[in-house]
């Protein structure tokens, strides 16, 4: 029996090419001296999304925290005393605006 899931999952190709950016991210925080613990590890072995992983891999050649790579999502802030800067939803403005008919 397939998995329940299995028409969501990549092709074969792009399984391969997401393993091997989350690989290059690992390596390239790894050889810069930057500790990575296992949830940032975990989150990104785990990510399929090339475009986030390609975003994670540019983040990784100047990031000084491993946590870094996440700045910009919902709820991610800044590693380890930087700036906090949050993303936040759009809030909602009512206008009110009125008309009146002349008669």
């Amino acid at each position: 029996m397939a998995h329940m899931y299995a028409k969501y999952r990549l092709p074969p190709q792009s399984e391969g090419k997401a393993e091997g950016k989350a690989e290059d991210i690992l390596h390239i925080l790894r050889v810069r001296g930057v500790e990575v613990p296992d949830s940032v590890r975990e989150r990104v072995v785990g990510c399929t999304d090339l475009d986030v992983l390609g975003t994670w891999l540019d983040r990784s050649l100047s990031a000084t925290h491993a946590e870094e790579l996440f700045v910009g999502e919902w709820g991610v802030r800044h590693a380890k005393g930087a700036r906090r800067i949050v993303r936040r939803a759009p809030s909602v403005v009512a206008t009110g605006v009125t008309t009146t008919a002349s008669r």
